[in-house]
């Protein structure tokens, strides 16, 4: 059977696409042209028309422009090519595990059964040789005015034994802070627990500075640990602090 893709809301812009298989593959576009400003190229009759469109030769070339005498832009073309790829590689299939698959390659992905991950998406990192969630929840802690060895606020709270509560295996891959004024080689520490540990450093690089991020962390969290962040108390205090932590679900 063909593959279909349908309901698309085209507009403007234009591409080009190369088959370069075998395969028979059928393109039906419901097209909404409201307003016909938004359009290049002439108004199909119908606003909403459907339109059907099947291509088997493998080596067929086409300006997609010139079809129906629409306009389909390059988001479209893009989908379209990796429909193809998953026609080559006989139809669009996540597995539905409890565990991860064994020997997984970079960007595999299965829908997760275990207990806890609500049939949650995950996709294989070969750097960090982990499975971890698509979603990524970007945790904020702050502090309104002056802040100086003390915790940024997670939600209205900034005490040493709460924080933001690690309710599954999770992983750290970045992290930044912003603040409004004061000391600009200040220092600020992702913690958990309550220890004076610090998971991850992040340092303000003087000469006026107001930003800091991490973007390569690789921190694993265990499932129960709580997360805080805390202004280092060496040097001048700063003004209207805000962190971010942007973390993973880990499931292995």
């Amino acid at each position: 059977m063909p593959l279909h893709v349908t309901d698309f809301v085209v507009r403007g812009g234009g591409g080009t696409i190369t088959f370069s298989n075998n395969k028979t593959l059928e393109y039906i576009f419901k097209f909404d042209v409201d307003p016909v400003s938004n359009w290049c190229g002439t108004r199909p009759n119908n606003s909403n028309s459907i339109f059907g469109i099947e291509l088997s030769d493998p080596n067929l070339s086409t300006n997609m422009a010139g079809l129906y005498q629409t306009i389909v832009d390059d988001a479209v073309c893009d989908i379209i090519r990796w429909l193809l790829q998953c026609a080559d590689a006989g139809g669009v299939s996540i597995p539905v595990l409890s565990t991860p698959p064994a020997s997984p390659s970079d960007g595999d992905l299965f829908i997760s059964t275990s207990t806890g991950y609500n049939h949650m998406l995950m996709v294989y990192n070969e750097t960090l040789m982990k499975w971890l969630s698509m979603a990524r929840p970007e945790l904020t802690f702050s502090r309104n005015n002056n802040a100086d060895n003390q915790y940024l606020k997670y939600g209205d709270t900034d005490a040493a034994d709460s924080g933001y509560l690690i309710h599954r295996p999770a992983t750290i891959l970045s992290a930044s802070v912003k603040i409004g004024s004061g000391e600009d080689t200040k220092s600020f520490e992702i913690r958990k627990n309550g220890s004076t540990t610090a998971l991850a450093t992040l340092t303000l690089g003087g000469a006026g500075a107001t930003t800091v991020k991490d973007t390569a962390l690789n921190v694993d969290l265990d499932e129960d640990d709580y997360l805080q962040f805390f202004v280092v108390g060496a040097g001048a205090l700063v003004k209207d602090a805000v962190g971010l932590i942007e973390i993973a679900w880990r499931q292995s």
